[in-house]
């Protein structure tokens, strides 16, 4: 049998591309290093594969390097401190499934209101510490806490604290965001 490296790439790509780069995103802050871990991740799995490796969940396996490698990337870049300024997470500018908030057929006002919500939707999770912003990631990716957990080696019970402490964090800082939008009008 002749195994297809590009072809198996390419699968993995049409598979599992937005998921894992959003999550490698929401670690890393920054679409470069983003993309980089995305490309590592994939070059895992072939690697993997080619050496007689077998996916017993593909899902979370490639989930949980997606996770590793991003924060490989985290931790090079803490060490190097380059001299040239990172390029910072744009909240604004997305690939994000998260956008799907749009009404059957909206009126322009509505869709600024929704573009305007979801940026600072975007903007508050962005503030989050970078183990909430993973477990919201996963979250909205629809993985249970046990997939969850299992993706990043931490207890269901923390996952689930971290979920909720994220999400408190989220609801407030989204209240105080429509609080001070209110007071301007």
């Amino acid at each position: 049998m002749n195994f297809d490296r590009q072809r198996f790439l390419n699968d993995l790509d049409r598979k599992y591309r937005d998921r894992v780069f959003n999550l490698c995103l929401a670690i890393l802050q920054n679409r470069d290093d983003a993309e980089d871990a995305v490309q590592m991740t994939f070059m895992s799995a072939l690697s993997h594969v080619v050496n007689g490796g077998v996916f017993r969940n593909p899902d979370a396996w490639i989930r949980k390097v997606a996770r590793n490698r991003a924060y490989d990337i985290a931790r090079q870049r803490n060490r190097r401190r380059s001299r040239e300024m990172p390029k910072p997470f744009d909240p604004d500018v997305s690939d994000d499934p998260l956008e799907s908030l749009e009404a059957a057929d909206p009126r322009p006002e509505d869709q600024v209101e929704d573009g305007e919500r979801l940026a600072q939707i975007r903007a508050a999770i962005a503030t989050l510490p970078v183990r909430q912003r993973e477990v919201i990631e996963l979250y909205r990716q629809d993985l249970q806490l046990d997939g969850i957990a299992e993706i990043t080696n931490t207890p269901p019970g923390t996952v689930r604290s971290r979920l909720n402490r994220a999400l408190c964090t989220l609801r407030d800082l989204m209240d105080e965001a429509e609080g001070d939008s209110g007071a301007t009008n």
